[in-house]
């Protein structure tokens, strides 16, 4: 069973928006105790696919969801 933690919906519609969302989740990645080359790279990744989301796709939705694995 998969349990939803967190949950954010966040719009991305200008420059502005991939920065908040940047910030979102290394929010998230130091939550989950994520290592710091990790956060950089899980970063990085998000960065590139919102500004693609900008560019290419005139915007869109990002979710940023923690999420568990509950015991089966």
């Amino acid at each position: 069973m998969v349990l939803s933690l967190s949950k954010d919906n966040i719009q991305v519609q200008r420059e502005q928006d991939v920065v908040l969302l940047r910030n979102r989740i290394k929010e998230v990645a130091v939550k989950i105790k994520m290592g710091l080359l990790n956060q950089t790279k899980l970063i990085t990744a998000a960065s590139e696919l919102l500004r693609n989301m900008l560019r290419y796709g005139n915007g869109g939705m990002c979710l940023v969801e923690i999420v568990s694995k509950g015991r089966d």
